[in-house]
């Protein structure tokens, strides 16, 4: 595992102070989030697996993680970038990352990505911190084949979407026809 002196400011994958400063952010918080995205890359990659973001965590949280994980992870590649941590750890609505999360299962599902993607686009914002709020993403975290996640990932937004989702029927109709192929 590097140091943290082999991970200097000017290392691509953490930025300069100045870079962080020009953003116009705290410094210091953003410092703050840089040590501990650090502290819970354990191999020293640059990102952090399910694995290394859900840490110590027990009981009820480990779900929670595992969820806002799934939620952050833009690219769907298993993996933190320091970029979408400090997006998990801003002040970014649950809703808005739950429409990201739409705008991948997209590309990687059309069908039914962009099913869930309407859907998910006509809530308003407070309905879609509810469903954020429900979205139970553990199959999807456990599962190794890209394909088998972005279908266990379909279903958890589905699941969560629940009646939103039911007085839509020819979306859930669009989503359910391609579970079945999936």
């Amino acid at each position: 595992m590097p140091t943290d002196s082999t991970r200097d400011a000017a290392s691509p994958d953490y930025g300069s102070l100045s870079d962080r400063q020009d953003d116009g952010s705290d410094a210091t918080e953003r410092e703050r989030s840089d040590i501990e995205f650090q502290r819970r890359d354990q191999d020293g990659d640059g990102g952090l697996t399910a694995e290394e973001y859900v840490g110590a965590a027990q009981g009820g949280q480990v779900s929670r993680r595992l969820r806002d994980f799934m939620m952050a992870d833009a690219d769907g590649d298993g993996q933190l970038t320091l970029a979408e941590w400090h997006r998990l750890r801003g002040t970014t609505h649950a809703g808005d990352q739950l429409l990201d999360l739409g705008d991948l299962l997209r590309k990687a599902a059309p069908e039914a990505g962009d099913a869930l993607r309407k859907v998910l686009g006509e809530l308003p914002i407070d309905a879609l911190g509810q469903v954020a709020e429900r979205l139970d993403m553990t199959e999807a975290a456990g599962s190794v084949d890209a394909e088998k996640r972005m279908a266990a990932i379909v279903r958890a937004v589905s699941a969560a979407l629940g009646p939103e989702l039911e007085s839509r029927p020819e979306a859930k109709a669009r989503i359910d026809g391609w579970l079945a192929k999936a």
